[in-house]
């Protein structure tokens, strides 16, 4: 009777169990179409780069253009940092012929880039957007960008969605700016008559026309190379060389321009200008000049926000070589306060001001940043100090003041790292100026003085040596290393390897004993715990004793335990101090060391999981370390 009334309740009440039901459904096809769609826009959880793009250069990746054009978009785009992800190929235009070279690179896109979608792809000149616009199919969602591509080459291509940039390149205002510093009555015009070179003679041309039609022009473009620098070593005064690059030599070799350019301002008697930046060292003047970097970076930055479009550097911009500028006698005319002057020596006078102040400001930087840090270092002893002794009686406080004691840590470990890298280079800086003022003013120096100048120079040395021992104790506390399975035996041969010179130069004695085994550890840290221990063992030997040396694995507990022992000056009252920063307890004129050693092997042994300790007789009864390692657990060792 009791399954016939439970069925005729149920019966009553399926009606309304239906509806429910059929509401029920709704929703969650509700919120299976509202989990779809935000999937769909939410593409950077799965994707760690903020935007992919392609770059095609129509030249080769050895030119020095090329490395500018990388800095400008590395600028823009910080993709050596990881933010973006930058895929680049060279056409090698004007070494390989491009009826070979288009169609090769373009089968290699097509298969290398199979399924990758680019954000953006950026064709640097003609031959590069002649690829690109083979390819449009494959880059049918990437925004276009072409750099010193013509207009009319663009419509030619049927690009003219694409966004250009760098063009036209002023060649007029270079020619400009070449003929107001030298007044020359004619213009030699360096290029090569190929699909890079054509274009590039015909700007300059057109050039000419505008800012001085009545210069007189000639043109080497099928010269051979050899006889080009021939007849620009006699060339008459009152000419000047305007240099469209070449990628020959006269050996038929291919050359990278800057090479080219070095070896025809060596031998012209003329001065030698180009409208390229990229050129400027090799022995071009400059002036009026095209920054390919700033081209790439205006690029980079059209890419970075292309949602809300920033404004655009001036690619052109006065650019010149003060030590050709000197040297062609041009230094009076060079009058733009904007200009970038490369090569400018400096006077006596401001020389001296600049070591006297630079000196001064880095030694109070150092002294102020010096004090801060070991005040900072000091508070994190006294937090961890106080921590421990309130562990007995705040049992509810502990955690809390663990993880606030964990967060000051980090950023103690942090800054130490940001400080004590910052401080090397103006450390060095002090010390070689210190060195430069000795130099300068030796014989106007006394003895006491020159005193002075070596107590500096020492000085900074020593702190140099210790800021990067730091460095190193900072870095192993953010930087954590993925364990893997070493031979443990292995390692410590390659250790004493390592250790060879310093082993023979005092005759040690090492003797190896135990079973060695098979470990899940860093290789590095583990290494670099015995290369100290033994290291140490090494150094703290008793004067006019061969130092004996006992190395010996064993098994400890749920793990092993590796121990140093040796026969050295041992330690009367060390304990915990030895393993603290800069802690010695001999002086340091009589074993030279900075005290962070045994500190990063403790450091290195906690990452492992394991605990160190030392044990001593007393002085000149030896000491030996013991540091353990624990078992690899199954789950850790398949994860392996």
């Amino acid at each position: 009777m009791g399954r016939s009334a439970g069925k005729a309740k149920a019966e009553q009440a399926m009606p309304g169990s239906a509806g429910w039901a059929r509401g029920l459904a709704r929703a969650a096809a509700l919120v299976l179409v509202l989990a779809v769609s935000l999937a769909r826009a939410w593409p950077a959880a799965a994707d760690p780069f903020e935007r992919t793009v392609l770059v095609i250069s129509s030249f080769g990746k050895d030119l020095p253009a090329q490395a500018a054009f990388e800095r400008g978009l590395d600028k823009g785009l910080s993709y050596r940092a990881g933010k973006n992800r930058v895929f680049f190929e060279f056409l090698d235009s004007p070494r390989l012929p491009l009826g070979q070279s288009q169609p090769a690179l373009a089968q290699m896109i097509e298969r290398k880039y199979q399924g990758i979608r680019f954000d953006a792809v950026v064709a640097w000149a003609e031959p590069a957007a002649a690829l690109v616009s083979t390819l449009r199919p494959l880059f049918a969602d990437s925004a276009l960008h072409l750099a010193e591509v013509p207009p009319a080459a663009m419509g030619r291509l049927n690009l003219l969605d694409a966004t250009g940039h760098g063009f036209p390149a002023d060649f007029a205002a270079s020619l400009a700016e070449a003929l107001r510093l030298t007044q020359a009555t004619k213009v030699v015009a360096v290029g090569e008559s190929n699909p890079i070179g054509t274009p590039r003679l015909q700007w300059f041309r057109q050039g000419m026309k505008e800012v001085a039609p009545r210069v007189e022009v000639e043109e080497w473009t099928d010269l051979p190379f050899g006889q080009v620098l021939e007849q620009a070593a006699r060339l008459p005064k009152g000419t000047l060389i305007f240099y469209l690059l070449r990628f020959v030599d006269e050996n038929g070799a291919s050359q990278t321009p800057f090479e080219l350019a070095r070896r025809l301002a060596e031998k012209s008697s003329v001065p030698v200008f180009s409208p390229w930046e990229s050129l400027m060292g090799s022995g071009v003047v400059g002036g009026h000049v095209l920054s390919v970097e700033v081209l790439a970076e205006n690029i980079a930055a059209a890419i970075a926000a292309s949602d809300h479009p920033a404004g655009q550097k001036p690619a052109q911009r006065f650019s010149y070589d003060w030590r050709q500028v000197e040297r062609w006698g041009l230094g009076d005319l060079v009058q733009n306060p904007e200009a970038v002057i490369l090569n400018r020596q400096p006077s006596v006078l401001q020389q001296y001001r600049w070591h006297i102040a630079v000196v001064a400001s880095f030694i109070l930087a150092l002294s102020i940043l010096s004090a801060f840090l070991t005040r900072a270092l000091r508070l994190r002893a006294r937090a961890m100090a106080e921590l421990a002794a309130e562990r007995a009686m705040l049992a509810d406080r502990v955690r809390e003041r663990t993880e606030e004691l964990a967060a000051s840590n980090a950023e103690l470990e942090q800054f130490a790292y940001a400080i004590s890298h910052d401080l090397r280079q103006p450390l060095r800086m002090v010390s070689n100026f210190v060195t430069l003022l000795g130099r300068q003013l030796g014989d106007r120096l006394d003895d006491e003085a020159r005193s002075f100048v070596g107590f500096a120079v020492e000085g900074a040395k020593r702190m140099d040596r210790m800021i990067l021992s730091l460095l190193e104790y900072s870095r192993v506390g953010h930087q954590a290393q993925a364990s893997e399975w070493i031979e443990s035996k292995d390692s410590l041969d390659q250790v004493l390897r390592f250790l060879g010179p310093a082993i023979a130069e005092c005759g040690a004695k090492i003797s190896v004993t135990g079973t060695w085994p098979r470990l899940l550890v860093p290789r590095d840290a583990f290494e670099r715990v015995l290369l100290n221990l033994i290291g140490n063992a090494i150094k703290y030997r008793q004067k006019g004793r061969t130092p004996n040396i006992q190395v010996r694995a064993e098994r400890h507990q749920a793990g092993w335990c590796i121990a140093v022992a040796d026969d050295g000056i041992g330690i009367e009252d060390g304990g915990e101090r030895l393993f603290k920063v800069f802690q010695r307890l001999v002086p340091a004129d009589a074993y030279e060391g900075t005290g962070v050693g045994l500190a990063l092997c403790r450091r290195l042994v906690d990452q492992m999981g394991g605990n160190i300790w030392m044990e001593s007789a007393g002085l000149g009864q030896g000491t030996t370390f013991h540091f353990t390692v624990p078992e690899a657990q199954p789950s850790a060792a398949s994860a392996a």
